[in-house]
Order: C-alpha cells, then sequence, then structure tokens
C-alpha cells in the first residue's frame, strides 16, 4: 500500500496580492523560521512568518540594486544573508538580513 503524504499546510495561492504568487521559483528559510518566497513574475522576494503572515516584501523590476529581472532562485546562508540568482540580468544580489529591533522605551 502507497502513503500519501499529508499536506501541514498552505502559503499563498495563485494571485497578485501580498501573500498570493504568479510564478514562485524559489524557497528559502532563515535562522529565525522565517519563509522567503522568489516570485519570478512580481520581481519580488516575500517574507513570511512560520503561520503563513506576510511580513515584507522587497524588490521590484530593473537593473539596479534590489531589482530584479526573472529572479530564478534562492539561498539563505548559516549568517541570514539572501542570495538572490537574478537570471535575467546575469547577476547574484546579497543582502543581508537585519532583525526586527524592539523600540527602547
Amino acid at each position: 500500500m502507497r502513503r500519501v503524504p499529508a499536506r501541514l499546510r498552505q502559503i499563498g495561492a495563485h494571485g497578485d496580492r501580498p501573500g498570493y504568487f504568479s510564478h514562485p521559483k524559489g524557497i528559502a528559510i532563515d535562522g529565525e523560521g522565517h519563509l522567503y518566497v522568489v516570485d519570478a513574475h512580481f520581481e519580488a522576494v516575500q517574507i513570511f512568518r512560520t503561520d503563513g503572515t506576510v511580513l515584507l516584501s522587497f524588490g521590484e523590476e530593473g537593473t539596479g540594486p534590489g531589482q530584479f529581472w526573472l529572479p530564478a532562485g534562492i539561498h539563505i546562508d548559516v549568517n541570514d544573508r539572501i542570495w538572490i540568482a537574478d537570471s535575467y540580468n546575469r547577476r547574484i544580489q546579497v543582502f543581508d538580513y537585519r532583525p526586527e529591533v524592539e523600540p527602547t522605551p
């Protein structure tokens, strides 16, 4: 008898709003458990909490820093640096993860 894995959770669906995807091309998880999803159609990266809540989105179409043209993949290293394969711009962009800091009273 073949076992079928049970789906544990779903994050996002097809669409064009925050938390939705058009052409997801890669996923990665940082040291705090945040999920990063690269979307080639929207030229952006979305960051989610473990419960699926959208934390942040960054990127736009273009050739400058922080801009992408058909991003194709993502990797997060042990120092939480975010490496994005920016395919049509023929480059890798690297970003530093900066965790949220609680304001001092």
